[in-house]
């Protein structure tokens, strides 16, 4: 389950995935900007899963991140 959190704590998108590869996580982050109630993000925080650093960099170069989000990857999300 990939799941987006604001910063107020409320879960803005989610999305189930048989699989945590690259692919879902790039089809995450391209639901979570498709969302009519998003706003642009300026931090991705993340678990240390190995699929978000290479997903987060396609979505950057394919201009679904905006150029200047940064990729926080945690040990833990909460």
């Amino acid at each position: 389950m990939y799941c987006a959190i604001g910063s107020a704590g409320d879960v803005i998108e989610f999305m189930l995935s048989a699989k945590r590869d690259v692919s879902a996580a790039k089809r995450f982050f391209k639901k979570l900007m498709r969302a009519d109630h998003r706003r642009l993000p300026f931090t991705i925080g993340t678990d240390k899963h190995a699929s978000y650093p290479e997903a987060f960099a396609m979505a950057i170069k394919e201009k679904v991140l905006p150029s200047d989000c940064k990729l926080r990857r945690v040990k833990v999300v909460s």
